[in-house]
């Protein structure tokens, strides 16, 4: 059985069961599948296809077991990269395995901010922001600042293949 098929498995037998509890926040199956589904179809619906790879860029955070479902659901394959990388190992190992997508919080887009020309690879950017903590809208700020156009899907900002071909102009 793959990963996937466990979550959706379990969220049908015990949708309302606790399955991940992370500084206080408590999601069912169900919570946790709904969210995947998101992910995944967003992905997907930005051409990320069947075995390109989904760079996973994000402190252990309930956010990163939702990519990490998401992207399993879009059939990719994620790459799980240490949150504490410094930009040129970031841009290296991105490079080296040809990630087609990031997944990213919005504390650290420092680290690849001004990168992008560098990881020609990647054609979506996915940015996680803290639900209630006011790093939506700093997401949001970074992407108008940079001329992007976004989609929401609270509380992550996606932009896309074409708003990265701006950023590396």
């Amino acid at each position: 059985m793959l990963l996937q098929n466990f979550l959706e498995e379990s969220a049908k037998r015990f949708p309302d069961k606790g399955a991940l509890i992370h500084k206080g926040e408590r999601l069912s199956y169900r919570e946790i599948n709904e969210r995947a589904n998101q992910v995944g179809l967003l992905l997907k619906a930005q051409g990320i296809k069947r075995g390109d790879r989904v760079a996973i860029f994000l402190d252990n955070s309930v956010e990163s077991v939702i990519s990490l479902f998401g992207i399993l659901k879009a059939d990719a394959v994620f790459l799980m990269l240490s949150p504490q990388l410094k930009t040129s190992k970031l841009i290296y190992i991105l490079n080296n395995c040809q990630a087609k997508g990031l997944v990213i919080h919005t504390d650290k887009l420092d680290v690849i901010r001004g990168h992008f020309d560098s990881v020609p690879s990647v054609k979506c950017v996915v940015i996680v922001g803290d639900k209630g903590s006011g790093t939506e809208f700093d997401a949001r700020r970074f992407l108008e600042a940079m001329g992007l156009s976004y989609d929401v899907l609270q509380p992550i900002y996606v932009y896309y293949s074409p708003a990265v071909q701006r950023m590396r102009g």
